[in-house]
Order: C-alpha cells, then sequence, then structure tokens
C-alpha cells in the first residue's frame, strides 16, 4: 500500500518538473534542463544519444536499444559540441574512403564507419523517427573552411511500404539555406530502386541514395569530390561538391516528455 502510494507521489512530481523543464521559452535551456531530468530519472536502456552521453558530454560511441527492431546493444556516435549536445549521428560525409553508390538493401540496412563516413541505415532511422518525435541538424563545411547548418524541428522517416519517404520535416533555421524542404514526400531511391519523380534515375545520374524529386535540391550522398555529382546544398553552392556533412537527430520537447514518462514506467 505504502508503496505504490509512493510510486503515485513520484509519479506526480516527475510530471510537475516535465512540465517546469519544458515551460522554458529559451529552447537552450529548455534543452538543459530536460537533459538533466532526463538523465536523472533514466534506466539502464538506453534510447537516445541524451540519454548516453549525457553524464560525460563527451562526443563518442555510445550504445542505446532499439526496442521496435529488438536491438538491445545499438552503437551509435553522440555529439555533444554542437547546440547543446544530445544528437546521434545519422550520415556522414568527410573523405572519399567509403562509396556511397550502393543499392537498396544496403541504404536500408546502412554501412561505413561509426566514426568516418556512415549511414545509419533507413529502417533504424525510420524506428528511430517515428518512435519518438526527433529534430534534424545538418552540419557543412566547403573547401574553404566556411561551416553553414541548417535545422529542423521536426524530421520523420515513413516506414519501408512507404519506401522510407520524408514523411515530415518541421520549421527550418540555419545560415546554410533551406535545401531539403523541397524533398518532403519524396520517397527515397537507389539505383536499383527508381521513385523520384524525374523521367530518369536521379541515384544513377548523381551516384547516391537520397529523396530525390526532380531531381535534388539537396544530395549528401552524391560521390565525394565530385562538382556534377557530389555532396551537394545548392543554397550553400550550385557547383561544388562539400568537404564535409554531417546529420544528426535529438529528441524534441514532447520526446523527451515521453521518455521520461517511459522511464518513470520501467523503473515502478
Amino acid at each position: 500500500m505504502f508503496r505504490n502510494f509512493l510510486n503515485i507521489l513520484l509519479f506526480y512530481i516527475l510530471i510537475f518538473q516535465i512540465g517546469y523543464c519544458l515551460s522554458d521559452n529559451t529552447e537552450q535551456n529548455a534543452t538543459l534542463k530536460c537533459e538533466k531530468l532526463l538523465i536523472a530519472n533514466r534506466v539502464p536502456k538506453l534510447s537516445s544519444c541524451v540519454e548516453a552521453a549525457g553524464n560525460s558530454r563527451n562526443n563518442g560511441v555510445y550504445h542505446i536499444q532499439l526496442q521496435n527492431l529488438d536491438i538491445d546493444d545499438l552503437k551509435v556516435f553522440c555529439v555533444e559540441d554542437v547546440d547543446f549536445g544530445g544528437w546521434l549521428v545519422i550520415q556522414r560525409r568527410q573523405n572519399d574512403s567509403v562509396d556511397f553508390y550502393r543499392n537498396w538493401m544496403d541504404y536500408k540496412e546502412g554501412f561505413g564507419d561509426l566514426t568516418g563516413n556512415y549511414w545509419i541505415g533507413l529502417e533504424k532511422l525510420h524506428v528511430l523517427t517515428s518512435d519518438c518525435e526527433q529534430e534534424l541538424y545538418v552540419h557543412m563545411r566547403r573547401r574553404n573552411g566556411k561551416e553553414y547548418y541548417a535545422k529542423y524541428r521536426e524530421f520523420v522517416i515513413a516506414a519501408e511500404s512507404e519506401s522510407y519517404a520524408l514523411k515530415k520535416l518541421g520549421k527550418y533555421s540555419g545560415n546554410a539555406g533551406d535545401s531539403f524542404g523541397g524533398h518532403v514526400g519524396m520517397k527515397f531511391s537507389t539505383y536499383d530502386r527508381d521513385n523520384d519523380i524525374y523521367e530518369e534515375n536521379c541515384a544513377e545520374i548523381y551516384k547516391g541514395g537520397w529523396w530525390f524529386s526532380n531531381c535534388y535540391l539537396s544530395h549528401l550522398n552524391g560521390r565525394y569530390g565530385d562538382d556534377n555529382a557530389g555532396v551537394n546544398w545548392i543554397e550553400i553552392e550550385r557547383d561544388e561538391s562539400l568537404a564535409f556533412a554531417q546529420m544528426m537527430i535529438r529528441p524534441t520537447r514532447n520526446c523527451m516528455r515521453k521518455l521520461m514518462l517511459r522511464n518513470l514506467n520501467a523503473g515502478a
């Protein structure tokens, strides 16, 4: 009886704390408050970089779980030195050591080096973004060293039955220009699975898988260093392949609330 009363009391205390951390009008303060609360109330099985890397605050490889795929020990790379941290890397291009001109199955399962050129895999990306709301941060650098970013408040990838379409993309902010918004609703395409709306296969023309339309405003999976089919974000420079590109996701405020409540229930 007492234990039930105590659990109920702890539940309402946490609900109050969640409401408090999410009520801050300053996004960066709210993120830090919620992250601290989430870490304090977490359970051993972690599902995001906010939980996994929160105590160390260091960039690096951590372990999380994906319940919907029955994965209890997924290695991910977490970034803590960008926009208050908690970011999970889903894609990275930094040299030509990994070929991104690959088939549908490779893009579905993922490939590359977690600490180098990397693609997390469309199935994992779907689970991560559909299980709990995520925001997207794209960090880019030109050959001249100038850095850019594009941040979107929400990012959702559909299931394979919908060809992993770019289902939702939230409000844009940043200095790179919005070269991704025009791809919303587009299905993912590879050289062996043509889902774009162009008369030819965009993935075959531009040597990599992407959410092509007719064909692209951005394409971060093209041939590295190739100005004609390269790692490109048109709002930065139309005919120049980027020297570096990294896509990362992080739980939104709504997702943090969901994770806190999930942790509370798991620990009850």
